[in-house]
């Protein structure tokens, strides 16, 4: 369950993408801690599409994620 913080985030982030007539394709996920980023990025990469982009609200859930993604050998810039 999204705390009220992320979930003002998540608002703001979809509010965003609309006002700028984006179409939301995002499924937003709830992860705490760099451990769960890690087990969420990896599940998400094992779909036959990949996300093309991802806007992570938390510095632990970021962690686990760039870790992942250094572990797949996938680029960030």
């Amino acid at each position: 369950k999204f705390d009220t913080d992320q979930q003002r985030r998540a608002e703001g982030y979809c509010s965003a993408l609309q006002e700028l007539g984006l179409q939301n394709f995002e499924r937003i996920y709830n992860c705490g801690d760099a451990e769960e980023g890690k087990e969420t990025l990896l599940e998400l990469w094992m779909q036959e599409s990949h996300p093309t982009g991802l806007v992570i609200g938390q510095h632990s859930m970021a962690e686990g994620v760039i870790a992942m993604l250094t572990q797949l050998k996938v680029k960030i810039p």
